[in-house]
C-alpha cells in the first residue's frame, strides 16, 4: 500500500491452513492485489528488501514480479500445484494399528469432498495420492499426505462441521485434534 500509493490490498495464496501452518520449501506461492494505484511502477527488489527486512522472523519474500488477473484465478483454484503435507495429530481414545492401517487404505488414492470457506454451497473435490501414518503412541499419530493443491488439511483431519469429507474424525468414529501442520508446496511453472 505505501510503495503504490493505492486503496485496498487482496492477497490470494496457495496453502489455506492458517497462519501457524508452517510452510517449508519454497514457500508459499502469493499475488498480492492493490486495487487503485497510483504508482504503479514500483522497483520489486527495492520491495523486496523492504518487505524483508521490516519483517525479519516473520516472513520473507522472493522473486516478486507482476502478475495477472489469469494467474489469481490459477492461485485461488489451485492450479498446478501439489502439497505434502506433515500433521501431528492427538486421538481422545486410543486407537489399534489395525485402525490405522485401515484408515491408510481408506484415504490413499481418494476424492475428497469440500464446501468452499465462503459457505455459499460450493463443492471443490481434491484428490489426495498418497497417505502415510507412524504412531508415535496409541493416541498420537503422525500424518503425511501428498494431495492435490486446495485441500483443506485441517478439516481433512478434524472434519470441521462435515464440510470436509471423507475425513480422519468421521473414519476413526473419534475426536482427534492437530498439533502441528507443516506443508511443502510443490508448483509447475506456467
Amino acid at each position: 500500500m505505501e510503495a503504490t500509493k493505492g486503496e485496498q490490498v487482496r492477497l490470494h495464496a496457495a496453502v489455506r491452513d492458517g497462519v501457524d501452518t508452517l510452510v517449508l520449501g519454497n514457500g508459499r506461492p502469493f499475488i498480492l492485489e492493490v486495487k487503485r494505484p497510483k504508482e504503479r511502477l514500483v522497483d520489486l527488489k527495492a520491495l523486496e528488501k523492504e518487505v524483508n527486512v521490516r519483517n525479519v522472523g516473520k516472513i520473507a519474500v522472493k522473486d516478486l514480479r507482476f502478475s495477472t488477473k489469469d494467474e489469481v484465478k490459477k492461485v485461488k483454484r489451485g492450479d498446478k500445484v501439489n502439497e505434502a503435507y506433515r500433521a501431528l495429530i492427538e486421538i481422545e481414545a486410543d486407537v489399534t494399528l489395525e485402525e490405522l492401517d485401515a484408515l491408510r487404505k481408506a484415504l490413499t488414492v481418494r476424492e475428497v469432498r469440500q464446501l468452499t470457506v465462503k459457505g455459499l454451497g460450493e463443492v471443490k473435490n481434491r484428490l489426495v495420492y498418497g497417505v502415510e501414518i507412524q504412531a508415535q503412541s496409541s493416541r498420537l499419530i503422525e500424518l503425511r499426505v501428498s494431495c492435490q493443491g486446495g485441500l483443506y488439511m485441517r478439516g481433512f483431519i478434524t472434519g470441521e462441521g462435515s464440510r470436509v469429507t471423507p475425513n480422519i474424525r468421521e473414519i476413526l468414529n473419534k475426536k482427534v485434534e492437530c498439533l502441528e501442520l507443516d506443508v511443502h508446496v510443490h508448483t509447475e511453472e506456467p
